[in-house]
């Protein structure tokens, strides 16, 4: 099983693009699954803190 990135425990990220700083704080841009929202509009790309991020899951 792959670990999962969660972002608020309630948005499930399935791909991380890249990392990257915005002045001392870490960002990853992540892909977010469409299923986290219910809109109909399919994944959507975001910039996430990664303090808002938790991996949930792992490897077995």
């Amino acid at each position: 099983m792959t670990a999962r990135l969660v972002a608020d425990r309630v948005e499930t990220v399935i791909e991380v693009l890249d990392y990257h700083e915005h002045g001392s704080e870490r960002f990853a841009h992540v892909v977010i699954d469409e299923a986290s929202y219910g809109d109909g509009l399919g994944d959507a790309e975001f910039c996430v803190s990664l303090d808002e991020l938790l991996a949930i899951g792992g490897a077995s």
